[in-house]
């Protein structure tokens, strides 16, 4: 398209959403007579280029729009979409003082063990080869390095190698660059590997994160470890890859077609580039590809400002000095001395941070939008300390921090906060200094990983990331700025590093009747971490969260929305946003669409958008007019949140709240006046109510203060607002002016009487007149009612509001309603029963809701009957479990029976029993299974689930220490049981660990307490004395009083525990604290270490034995130990893996290899044909039908042997293995003197049976 041909006169032109227009030229004979002042080229989507030196030119140009132009190149997207004035300040920068920029950046991507690393080790060899790396040696975050291909080329890489695991896509995101060229790494394995269909759908994976991210992003594949595979195999790999790329591209194309999106450019059609790193086969011609593509992308030689390359190179040698970051005013000045002022020095920070070149999480052009937080003070500069900052959170291993806690009793406390961050996504404060190399706090935890832990070691051998708690507290706010952490009241959420499936949300997030604004939208994928990015967006603004991996539901001043992710049938991803108001709605939309545009290859299509009934947070209840009017006035006036809905009631003989109106109101503001005790109709309205809302009382002057208004709405004194003295009526305040007046005329009178008497002349004022009288009553009546509503302000503004603002925030749906769960397409498709069987929610719509068989707290809990039968079990369950998947306790009597499955009990149930027993419930539970078996089906709450924590005291000290009590239960996760001398106390007594002795006077006086304290000192269980100021005035140093009971044989263990102060000098939250630390050397509740261990679960089933036996030749192995088949066959035939036999692949046929039901434990000195005889004739024996075994030298790698695993490895990871198996089966050659038990591994094996609880055979 050529402009401005003979259009001199033109003073504004405009040429937008034009389809095919692609680039535009200049017609140079008239362009110094061109007036135009506005060019505008917006939304025109594969437009990339504009003629910048001639458009410079242009004496009276002030605004340029290119803003929907995503293929844009010359002037750069980033600069169009800053604006008008700026893209056209950049235009006239460039054209006075451009200069060239020869800087690229080389991206590796692939999944993890690719071979990216080796890769860019061959391309900057001189040699072409790399040497072999570590296997433990993998790359965590993002590696940077810097590579010059050529020093006869003007041309320089930064290279970033990023890290292939899942959890560091949400990372790698905020570093891909347009101006790159990116190289897809991926691995050929043996045909028989069975990971081809794995390998395509990664790679569909790569190119569609590619493509929401950096739309139009230009990309070339290379194929590693070609050696490892026949020509053949590799051959049909590279089709079946081209295969999938082609067909991904053309996906693409097909979602983005109608949208102006750039695509994805993929070279050589999706061929292949061949390389062996080792050996340098292909090295030289990927290298060539690599410089050929770079020289002809649009971006390489690509003119900026002299100011931008200057302060870039500023920036560079900065992070030479070793500066990681800088505040803004010293950013400024560093502009400055540049030449870069005003509005160009906005205009390159933004460029430079949208580049990567430095992070800035300010806005110039939004001041308005800046979170809350230090982002808008902070420049950071050192791309490699980011990144630094990001693998110390996001990580795919933190074993080493598990480990460390894990060593002694004390650290347990920290070592559930790891367990907590690993399990729930919720960092303490105190882990901080952990996360990163090294700060005093932390010195001694990475001093000793570094000198036991090669892979940390090697992790961080750039030295410390930050050496202050300054360089702590800018860490945190730079995770804040990529929306990976948000601080919420004393710990810091990050969604990001949440298992995929855990932390359900709780069932009430799925209550329709509530949450009647919908907005559905479908996407063709969403990128990672969108989803954990709302979320910590959200939280910012909001006064509480849930959220799961999928699921999160937001709570603010009595609104909820629930937002979710799911997939429909095509693979395709839906946004499921419901909330219970406009105003949460139009918040979540917001976070969202700013976290899409992050994306601008990503582009969703609305499905549903339905608006409903906006709650009302606050109603206004009196019975007259007079009342109703006055609350409404002044609450609008303390209001200055315009998004607070208020309702005003007034309660007439035919005025009712329904169920419906009910769901939608949050708090209720009753004015409590003096009509209120005689008014029937109040009292029915209120009962009806109360126990389903929140009241706030509002005592107006009007009612007899005598008379206890907590009668009358069945309420307690918590919310009380006393209005009394600032609400008095006209009437009120003229009768009270009146008698003021009169009291002050009567004391004159008594004055000038007695001034007459003495006669001397009166000074005070003569007696006022009628009409006077009624002019000073109008006076003091209007000042009354002047400090009368300046008080009800005040009380409006820092009394009602408050509280009304605190209910809000502590409001929550009711949880108990199945079919507004049901019929709510935010929750879940699919569930699992306790069981482990799954089904999805139109099978929940066709169960019929059994409770018979149900104990009787489920039903009182439960008063609806929602429980449905799981279709695979037939066992019944609460909806509530099956949307939060509660922990689960098996039923004693069926494991001891065998029964598979064993009936079950939900911990959650078990624990709300617990609650119910003080409200007159028993401690029964009723199994199933046992009542279907024919056995006694009743069992004994402490049998399923035995409390952890006994306390013992008198009645006033457990009162006393309630609320430390309370605490300690919620944070530590675990059953406290109070003695209160019951029947019960005996069994509880038995089985808890830790027993806690309020110690008050009292206390050595009381028989029974002092028997059941010689029952636990003898049981050796774990004792925390805590002394408790008001009730022990006993001495406080070593010479206690169960010193002396120490003497007595029963008593003697006393001495060994040292007691806990419970005093004003330390705060609860201490108190808490040190109970923590000491019950956690005795309990632990963190999450299995497994799902952070390498420790391998897969086995072979006994039939797999034989075939193996076949294979190698029984009469080759017939003396052979099992020693000897290690050395014969096993390593020999997983020598170029190096990994488990059963892991390698399935050559036993299919189904041999599968998770391990059994673990065997053998010595290797047995022959192995007697091993695999002893299994087979006790397998037959006990009628197990081919039963899957953790055979250790078909499950382990016998090429990883040398690896050490300390202590707690053993006793943590090893024992969660054993114990979810559950089952071990030992072989013995002799009763009187086994070899097995002459091995201390098989030893251990036997405590981690019993530790576990597993079951026992020989």
């Amino acid at each position: 398209m050529s402009l401005l041909s003979g259009c001199a006169h033109l003073t504004r032109f405009s040429c937008t959403g034009c389809p095919d227009l692609r680039t535009v030229t200049w017609d140079d004979e008239n362009k110094g007579d061109a007036g135009i002042a506005i060019l505008e080229f917006q939304g025109n989507p594969w437009l990339s280029r504009l003629p910048l030196q001639s458009i410079a030119a242009l004496a009276k140009l002030s605004k340029l729009n290119c803003k929907g132009c995503p293929g844009l190149i010359s002037p750069p997207v980033e600069i169009a979409m800053q604006g008008e004035t700026q893209t056209v300040s950049f235009l006239r920068d460039v054209a006075a003082h451009g200069v060239f920029s020869s800087e690229m950046t080389l991206f590796l991507l692939g999944d993890g063990e690719a071979g990216k690393t080796s890769v860019i080790r061959a391309l900057k060899s001189s040699r072409n080869v790399a040497e072999p790396i570590r296997e433990d040696h993998r790359t965590v975050g993002i590696d940077v390095e810097e590579w010059t291909p050529s020093p006869d080329l003007d041309l320089r890489f930064r290279v970033m190698d990023l890290a292939g695991q899942a959890v560091y896509e949400s990372t790698h995101q905020y570093f891909l660059q347009r101006r790159a060229v990116y190289l897809l790494v991926w691995r050929a394995y043996p045909v028989q590997d069975g990971r081809l269909n794995v390998l395509t759908d990664r790679i569909r994976h790569w190119l569609e994160a590619l493509q929401m991210r950096i739309p139009g992003a230009q990309l070339m594949l290379a194929v590693t470890h070609i050696d490892a595979v026949e020509a053949a195999a590799l051959d049909e790999q590279c089709r079946q890859v081209k295969e999938a790329v082609q067909l991904c591209l053309d996906n693409i194309r097909r979602w983005s077609s109608d949208k102006g999106v750039l695509r994805v450019e993929v070279f050589h059609g999706g061929e292949s580039q061949r390389i062996n790193c080792l050996l340098g086969e292909g090295v030289a011609r990927l290298r060539a590809s690599v410089v050929n593509y770079a020289l002809g992308m649009p971006w390489y030689m690509e003119a900026l400002p002299r100011s931008w390359v200057l302060l870039r190179s500023k920036v560079q040698k900065f992070v030479q000095d070793g500066r990681k970051f800088m505040d803004f005013q010293e950013w400024k000045d560093l502009a400055r001395t540049t030449g870069l002022q005003g509005e160009l020095f906005n205009i390159c920070t933004s460029f430079l941070h949208e580049t990567g070149t430095v992070r800035y999480f300010g806005n110039f052009f939004d001041p308005q939008s800046l979170r809350k937080g230090a982002f808008d003070n902070t420049v950071y500069l050192d791309v490699q300390w980011m990144i630094s900052v990001l693998k110390g959170l996001v990580r795919h291993d933190r074993q080493a921090l598990q480990d460390y806690f894990a060593s002694t009793g004390v650290d347990k406390l920290m070592l559930r906060r790891v367990s907590r961050l690993n399990a729930a996504a919720r960092l303490h404060p105190d882990l901080l200094p952990f996360l990163w190399p090294s700060v005093p706090a932390s010195a001694k935890y990475w001093v000793a990983i570094r000198q036991s832990n090669q892979q940390e070691r090697d992790l961080w051998s750039a030295g410390d990331v930050v050496t202050s708690e300054f360089d702590v507290e800018k860490a945190v706010e730079l995770l804040g700025g990529f929306d990976l952490v948000v601080q919420q009241r004393d710990e810091y959420l990050v969604p990001s590093v949440l298992p995929q499936g855990r932390l359900q949300v709780s069932a009430g997030a799925y209550c329709s009747r509530i949450c009647t604004w919908k907005s559905h939208t479908n996407y063709p994928k969403l990128p990672a971490s969108f989803f954990q990015r709302v979320v910590v967006r959200v939280t910012c603004r909001v006064s509480s969260v849930e959220f799961s991996s999928t699921t999160a539901v937001f709570y603010f001043q009595g609104n909820v929305c629930t937002t979710s992710v799911d997939s429909d049938n095509t693979g395709h991803q839906q946004l499921l946003i419901s909330s219970s108001g406009e105003g949460i709605m139009k918040m979540v939309r917001e976070e969202v669409e700013d976290v899409q545009a992050f994306f601008p290859g990503l582009h969703g299509t609305i499905l549903a958008d339905i608006k409903g009934k906006e709650p009302w947070q606050l109603v206004l209840v009196a019975l007259d007019q007079l009342s109703c009017d006055l609350l409404k006035e002044h609450l609008k006036k303390a209001s200055t949140d315009s998004r607070l809905t208020m309702k005003d009631c007034l309660i007439t003989d035919k005025f009712f709240f329904n169920d419906d109106e009910l769901q939608h109101i949050r708090v209720l503001v009753v004015a409590i006046s003096k009509d209120f005790e005689s008014s029937k109709h109040a009292s029915r309205v209120l009962d009806h109510i109360r126990s389903r809302v929140t009241i706030i009382p509002v005592i107006l002057h009007s009612f007899d203060p005598s008379r206890p208004w907590q009668q009358i709405i069945g309420n307690d004194s918590r919310y009380e607002v006393d209005l009394s003295e600032c609400t008095k009526i006209e009437d009120v305040l003229e009768a009270e002016s009146r008698q003021q007046i009169e009291d002050e005329e009567r004391a004159n009178d008594q004055k000038r009487a007695l001034d007459k008497a003495r006669g001397v002349d009166s000074r005070v004022p003569p007696p006022r007149t009628a009409y006077e009288v009624l002019g000073n009553v109008q006076r003091l009546v209007k000042e009354k009612q002047e400090t009368q509503n300046r008080q009800l302000s005040l009380e409006f503004s820092s009394s009602l509001l408050p509280r009304a603002r605190m209910l809000l925030d502590q409001w929550r749906p009711n949880m108990n309603s199945l079919e507004a769960i049901l019929s709510d397409k935010t929750g879940p498709n699919k569930v699992s029963c306790q069981c482990g069987h799954e089904f999805d929610r139109d099978q929940w719509i066709n169960m019929t809701a059994a409770t018979s068989g149900t104990s009787h707290h489920r039903e009182t809990l439960e008063h609806e009957g929602q429980a449905v039968s799981c279709p695979s079990c037939s066992l019944l369950h609460l909806i509530h479990d099956l949307v939060s998947i509660p922990e689960v306790r098996q039923c004693p009597v069926c494991v001891k029976n065998k029964e598979d499955p064993p009936g079950i009990f939900s911990a959650r149930e078990c624990k709300f029993q617990y609650g119910g027993i003080l409200n007159g419930c028993n401690t029964s539970l009723v199994c199933r299974v046992c009542h279907n078996s024919g056995r006694p089906a009743q069992r004994h709450l402490f049998d399923v689930y035995p409390p952890d924590i006994f306390v013992l005291g008198i009645v006033s000290a457990l009162k006393a220490a309630e609320t430390v009590l309370h605490s300690l239960e919620a944070e530590s996760d675990t059953v406290v049981w109070a003695g209160r001398g019951g029947k019960d106390d005996v069994l509880a007594l038995q089985r808890c660990s830790v027993v806690i002795l309020i110690l008050t006077d009292d206390f050595t006086s009381n028989k029974w307490l002092l028997r059941e304290l010689g029952t636990v000192l003898a049981s050796g269980k774990l004792v925390i004395p805590l002394l408790h100021q008001s009730l022990w005035t006993g001495p406080r140093d070593q010479s206690h009083y169960w010193m002396a009971l120490a003497q007595k044989n029963a008593f003697r263990r006393l001495e060994q525990f040292h007691p806990v102060h419970f005093d004003p000098i330390h705060s609860e939250s201490e108190i808490v604290q040190e109970l923590l630390a000491r019950v956690y050397s005795r309990i632990h509740r963190a999450v299995h270490f497994r799902v952070f261990s390498q420790m391998p679960n897969l086995g072979i089933r006994l039939s797999g034995l034989s075939t193996l036996i076949s294979k190698w030749g029984k009469e080759n192995i017939y003396s052979m130990t099992t020693e000897d088949v290690v050395k014969r066959f096993v390593k020999p035939e997983t020598q170029k893996s190096k990994l488990p036999w059963c892991e390698q692949g399935d050559s036993c046929g299919e189904g041999a290899v599968l998770t391990a039901e059994w673990f065997v434990s053998h010595a290797w000195q047995y022959l192995f044909l007697d091993v695999v005889s002893a299994l087979s004739w006790h397998f037959t024996a006990s009628e197990s039908s081919d039963p899957v075994i953790w055979f250790d030298i078909l499950s382990v790698s016998q090429h990883e042997t040398n690896v050490e695993r300390n202590y707690e490895w053993w006793n943590s990871v090893f024992l969660n293995a054993v114990g979810q198996m559950g089952r071990v089966v030992m072989i013995l050659d002799s009763w009187s003197h086994p070899l097995t038990l002459q091995r201390a591994w098989c030893i251990f094996e036997v405590f981690a049976c019993e530790s576990t609880c597993s079951e026992f055979h020989v």
